[in-house]
Formats: C-alpha cells, sequence, structure tokens
C-alpha cells in the first residue's frame, strides 16, 4: 500500500516494493512508519519446531552429560573408587530412561513433521 500523499507517477516499482514492507501508523498529526519484514513473521507451527527442537537440544545435552556420568562411574567402580555409580543407578528409572524415551519420541515427531511439512507445504 502506498501512502496517500506519495503521488503514484513518481513511485516506481523500486519504491512500491520499499513501501510495501512499511506499516504505516497514524499518530496525531503524524505518519510514523513500522518496518514490516516477512522474513521474520513465524507460524505458530514454526513456533512450535522452534520450541521442540530446544527442548530436544537440551535434553540431548542432558542425556550426553548422563552418559558421561554413567562411563566414568563405572571406571571408578572399576578401580573401586566412589565415583557415584550407585546414585546414577537410583536416578535410572525415574530420571534418564523417560529422558532417553522422550529424546527418541521428539526426534521421531520432529522429523515426521519435517517431512509432512516438505512434502505437503512445500512453497
Amino acid at each position: 500500500m502506498v501512502a496517500a500523499w506519495i503521488p503514484e507517477e513518481v513511485v516506481t516499482n523500486r519504491y512500491k516494493t520499499i513501501l510495501s514492507l512499511i506499516k504505516w501508523h497514524r499518530v496525531g498529526d503524524n505518519h510514523v512508519a513500522q518496518f514490516f519484514n516477512p522474513i521474520f513473521v513465524t507460524s505458530m507451527k514454526e513456533r512450535l519446531m522452534n520450541w521442540l527442537n530446544t527442548a530436544l537440544t537440551i535434553n540431548l545435552f542432558f542425556v550426553l552429560f548422563s552418559f558421561g556420568w554413567f562411563v566414568i562411574a563405572v571406571a571408578g567402580r572399576a578401580t573401586q573408587i566412589n565415583l557415584g555409580f550407585d546414585l546414577w543407578y537410583s536416578l535410572w528409572d525415574p530420571l534418564f530412561m523417560p529422558s532417553i524415551g522422550i529424546l527418541m519420541a521428539g526426534a521421531i515427531i520432529s522429523g515426521i513433521a519435517s517431512w509432512v511439512s516438505r512434502r505437503f507445504f512445500a512453497s
């Protein structure tokens, strides 16, 4: 939309493109321009996928940390040094197994969502 105070014959195609990225607001007697970049507009699906990918990344690092703890604890147990194997083992069922399951399920859901998005909603 071209502002009403700019004559149409003065505006070339380049300026029309630039002006299409500007939202005009009327504040009192003044016109205030706010730039609108369609690249930064995200849909609800993109926000959900970004949130899911962030949560899966955090979960991945937690699983890697727990695996590192397990390796160190097993090495300590083999050398008769207490490095927390009993604590790690007590947390296996309530904490580490669900975390691994969430990581696998989230990876599958993320992959399916990406496949469906590319397959059916390709632009």
